[in-house]
């Protein structure tokens, strides 16, 4: 019986170690085969520990991407816990990522900063100068579900190409409340204030109530463009308030 037990802890040894040992270079295949829109080059290390110097994902090159997994709090909340590390041209990212057996994503703690010009990827008709820095408290992505995020994002320097809008300071504190996505919308140092909020809601349903003021030496183009939105009644100052409601196509974000 004693040999029994040590065979069977030796047995159990090497399958621990040849698991944490495997290459990612050897995994990565599979992974590719699993979600066809994502791509992984150059993967080295581990599966608990390695680096890719480029991971793709729906044709969008997210970087260098090195990881680092927590095998106590992936065993204590049932699913893939890693520290995660993202380097790119347009995206810098790091914080903690989970895979849960249900297909969710959770990301917690997680810092940010990206070009504003890569908006153009999403929007084309939408140029945008700038840098988006922002932290993810934490945020969580059922599969075909309605997110749900707590953090905040701010445009540093951020303008808009055409028509022309000079750089400024602009901040969304995001949180998810009712079953729907809310931002307090500010500005410091912007020639176009903005302050308000603005919503949308698992029924794809937006909302928004913002008061937009021009500093001087805006584009006067600007709030024209923005007076029919506003209703063509701007106030005693000049600001124009966009009250507005309406609905978008859903979008699947997993």
């Amino acid at each position: 019986m004693r040999t029994f037990k040590l065979i069977l802890l030796g047995l159990v040894t090497f399958a621990i170690t040849a698991l944490w040992l495997t290459p990612a270079a050897f995994v990565a295949p599979y992974i590719e085969r699993a979600a066809p829109n994502v791509k992984i080059t150059n993967a080295s290390g581990t599966i608990w520990n390695g680096e890719a110097t480029s991971v793709q994902a729906n044709n969008f090159d997210l970087g260098a991407v090195d990881w680092k997994l927590r095998p106590l709090k992936s065993l204590l909340s049932l699913s893939l816990v890693t520290d995660l590390t993202v380097e790119g041209n347009e995206l810098n990212a790091s914080g903690n990522v989970a895979y849960g057996l249900d297909q969710s994503i959770k990301l917690n703690t997680v810092k940010f900063d990206a070009d504003a010009g890569m908006i153009k990827r999403f929007q084309p008709q939408v140029g945008l100068t700038g840098t988006f820095e922002g932290l993810i408290d934490n945020a969580e992505i059922q599969k075909g579900g309605f997110p749900v995020v707590n953090g905040v994002i701010n445009l540093v320097q951020g303008g808009v190409i055409f028509p022309r809008v000079e750089p400024g300071n602009y901040r969304a504190d995001v949180k998810s409340e009712d079953n729907a996505l809310v931002a307090e919308i500010s500005s410091v140092d912007s020639p176009l204030s903005l302050e308000g909020k603005a919503s949308i809601n698992n029924a794809w349903q937006y909302q928004s109530d913002i008061i937009a003021k021009a500093s001087p030496g805006l584009n006067p183009m600007i709030m024209n463009l923005l007076r029919p939105v506003a209703g063509n009644n701007p106030g005693p100052d000049g600001s124009l308030r966009i009250n507005r409601k309406g609905q978008i196509a859903p979008l699947q974000l997993y």
